[in-house]
């Protein structure tokens, strides 16, 4: 059974973090994607446990001064799927992602050749592309120089607020009483 995401009791800001523990395998030889690796249905059970945020590179002694290609997969579940926002932050160097079989976007020297290693990476969803159980979002990193993999903790951020019974905020001219019949 997968994760569900941490904070699922919305927070103040509305954001869902991804637990840390991911999984990742590195792609010397750049085969990864003619393996298919970047589907949701490609088996990732045995690759190394990775933590994120964290630098790939420094996580692994044999990957000490390595760039190039790293996978990262996680399979969650989310209790209440809604339209909102994934947010990966800036991931060192370039960048390619997925979530359940979507390409969601790419980050490259070539999109943003003057801070592709710093650009956020944020992309909207819709709440028909999560499932309930089993989402797997799959990030390929590749490092080009010094520390490489995904600096920042990412998150699921809702666009509107669950579908609780209580908001967090006030909505002015709100009546907090129309529900009940005096």
């Amino acid at each position: 059974m997968a994760p569900y995401l941490e904070g699922t009791r919305r927070n103040s800001d509305g954001k869902l973090y991804f637990p840390t523990r991911w999984k990742g395998l590195e792609d010397p030889d750049d085969k990864g994607r003619s393996l298919g690796w970047q589907k949701a249905s490609h088996d990732f059970g045995r690759w190394r446990t990775v933590t994120v945020p964290g630098y790939f590179n420094q996580q692994f002694k044999e990957l000490c001064g390595y760039n190039g290609l790293f996978w990262y997969k996680l399979r969650f579940d989310m209790p209440v799927p809604a339209d909102g926002e994934l947010y990966i932050g800036p991931v060192d160097d370039e960048s390619f992602c997925w979530l359940n079989d979507r390409y969601l976007g790419e980050v490259t020297t070539k999109t943003h050749p003057r801070n592709y290693w710093k650009v956020p990476r944020a992309y909207p969803l819709k709440a028909a592309e999560l499932k309930k159980q089993g989402n797997v979002l799959t990030i390929l990193c590749r490092g080009l120089r010094g520390n490489d993999g995904i600096p920042f903790r990412p998150y699921l951020k809702w666009a509107k607020p669950s579908k609780l019974l209580y908001a967090d905020e006030p909505v002015p001219g709100d009546d907090p009483y129309r529900y009940y019949r005096w």
